[in-house]
């Protein structure tokens, strides 16, 4: 990864009379989430739980240097992880990675990280990812081709990878040869990171950005890139999550802005939907399009979901331990000075004296309990301590309300889309479409096998039901019988 072009700068006039603008006026009503990842006034309190990546993309329509301000304001208000840019109107370095690095305008010593694919030729190209500070941690792999796609590779722990690649197609490729080179050129790139991701267990890779082709205009030479995502198992997203495509048109009255995930993105994700970027950050008329990811199962502790779930429940009492931790950054010359003297005389007070003989592993580890004692009395004693909550995030880059966890949206929603029949159908490629009517259709042995995730849901449904003191009785497991039942339960 070259990081030849690295810049940092500080962009930003004050923006806090942004931040506290009211999201109620967002376009896409149907989506239950939508009020629930948008940052408050209070977004310097650090009593904040989120459980998911937010990963959007949306076509901004050139002037990028005169719009940065405004899409660092809307990328840090409306709370992404990765926001991906199509059209950047950067062009012309052929040999590296841009990276830029640009103050974060309202957490001190945080940073917004924009990577540029800039190779293209001309001012109708240049793509871009926008990541936070935390995501660039996980970092170690980009690349990019002709201005047109750029992949970004994030490692976590236990060897999960999490593969974004975001793309712009040239428009209207049809009748110009140029353009439909470079469509196949994208094609043929994509077909590399694709190859990369299948021979790469725990790959969980989207696809995302602006197509410039509809799914239904077959002949176009943008197709083919469609049609490559779908021939190696990648679902749309949108498609996946929403009942109906008649509200998420990206781009006038056409559907041409995508996320494309493969199967083991699908089980992780949340919710996909569209929605418009508001007046008052910058203007474009492509509507933005979300994925929502479980953070939980890309947090590098590694922590149960179930066990996180109930941790961050309001009505359990939360471990208040307490533990100090050395502040280095405090130490003065003084302070080392000090430190060098006393730690000299204590060890040769200490151990000065001829040393036991150390035969056998009792006695190593008896002198070298010793020795970590000194050490840390010494420490105790002159360097400067700081106390923290045990409990205490240190995740400054995600300010969201506890709100979210207290009022279940996400799980709720999970519940719901995991009780939509249409997720058989795209799971197991069925022949028809399941409704109430033909359960009973359904192979067993694809039903056993998608229903065994209800145990994923019921423990945490059980505590909210026993919580609010709901009369509600939810089976064990979900078969055709009592599919009805239990979905009207829930609902």
């Amino acid at each position: 990864m070259s990081y030849n072009n690295l810049n940092i700068s500080d962009p930003f006039p004050n923006i806090s009379c942004s931040l506290s603008q009211n999201p109620d006026h967002l376009i896409n009503e149907e989506h239950i989430t939508n009020l629930h990842v948008i940052n408050q006034d209070n977004i310097n309190d650090n009593n904040f739980f989120i459980d998911y990546i937010k990963i959007g993309s949306i076509n901004i329509q050139t002037a990028f240097n005169n719009k940065l301000n405004d899409i660092i304001n809307y990328f840090v208000v409306h709370n992404f992880d990765i926001l991906g840019l199509a059209e950047t109107s950067l062009f012309g370095d052929q040999s590296n990675i841009i990276i830029n690095k640009h103050k974060h305008p309202t957490l001190p010593n945080n940073f917004i990280h924009i990577v540029h694919d800039t190779s293209g030729a001309n001012k109708g190209t240049g793509v871009a990812i926008m990541i936070t500070d935390k995501m660039e941690k996980h970092l170690h792999h980009t690349e990019f081709s002709e201005g047109r796609i750029i992949n970004l590779i994030f490692g976590f722990k236990k060897s999960k990878q999490l593969n974004v690649t975001c793309c712009y197609l040239p428009s209207s490729p049809k009748n110009d040869v140029t353009k439909t080179k470079i469509s196949a050129a994208c094609v043929d790139k994509l077909n590399k990171f694709i190859i990369k991701s299948n021979n790469t267990k725990n790959s969980y890779a989207i696809v995302i950005g602006d197509f410039n082709v509809t799914t239904k205009n077959k002949s176009d030479p943008n197709y083919p890139f469609i049609r490559l995502l779908k021939n190696n198992g990648y679902k749309d997203m949108i498609k996946y999550h929403q009942e109906s495509l008649d509200n998420n048109f990206t781009h006038s009255t056409n559907r041409i802005d995508y996320h494309y995930g493969n199967r083991n993105l699908l089980e992780q994700s949340i919710h996909s939907y569209t929605q418009s970027i508001p007046q008052s950050f910058f203007n474009t008329d492509h509507k933005i399009v979300i994925t929502l990811l479980e953070k939980t199962f890309f947090d590098s502790r590694n922590k149960d979901l179930f066990e996180k779930f109930m941790n961050v429940l309001p009505f359990n009492k939360r471990n208040d331990e307490v533990k100090k931790v050395f502040k280095y950054d405090r130490m003065t010359v003084e302070l080392w000075s000090s430190y060098t003297n006393r730690s000299r005389s204590t060890f040769k007070y200490r151990f000065s004296k001829e040393p036991q003989q150390i035969n056998n592993k009792n006695t190593l580890n008896r002198q070298w309990d010793l020795f970590e004692k000194c050490l840390i009395e010494l420490k105790e004693h002159i360097i400067p301590q700081k106390s923290i909550n045990f409990n205490t995030s240190s995740n400054l880059d995600l300010p969201l309300e506890l709100r979210q966890m207290n009022n279940h949206v996400i799980l709720l929603y999970q519940v719901k889309q995991f009780l939509n029949l249409k997720h058989i159908k795209i799971r197991f490629k069925l022949y028809f479409t399941p409704t109430l009517s033909t359960l009973h259709n359904i192979p067993r042995h694809v039903w056993a096998t998608y229903y065994e995730g209800w145990m994923k849901y019921l423990p945490r449904l059980k505590i909210l039901i026993d919580f609010n003191k709901l009369s509600i009785t939810l089976p064990s497991t979900v078969t055709p019988d009592n599919f009805v039942s239990t979905k009207d339960e829930i609902y």
